[in-house]
């Protein structure tokens, strides 16, 4: 009962962190450097990525509440508190994917 919401947690953060090894292999793989030649706002890059991020995030979040409910967890929540509980763990995950992201970026570019 009490384990399902922390491995939706664990996801949140498993893919921030690997939006951040994505992130640090586009600094070194050379992509940025075109993308700095371009007429982009420099955020864009960072944006992107953190929106697919949170779209991995959302894919995560059901897939791991799918195999919860398969295996008979159960909860007396309503459904307002499953959204609120949703809507926190979106903004987790842009808030990890966004410090990941921006800590990356910032230590390569110095």
């Amino acid at each position: 009962m009490f384990i399902t919401p922390d491995i939706l947690i664990m996801a949140v953060a498993s893919v921030a962190l690997g939006t951040a090894i994505e992130v640090a292999l586009d600094m070194t793989g050379g992509i940025i450097a075109r993308f700095r030649t371009m007429d982009i706002a420099k955020v864009s890059v960072l944006t992107g990525h953190v929106l697919g991020a949170v779209l991995k995030t959302i894919f995560a979040v059901a897939v791991t509440m799918a195999v919860a409910l398969l295996l008979g967890y159960r909860s007396d929540a309503g459904v307002g508190n499953w959204l609120t509980a949703f809507a926190l763990l979106v903004l987790m995950a842009i808030a990890f994917t966004w410090l990941t992201r921006r800590n990356g970026a910032g230590r390569r570019q110095r």
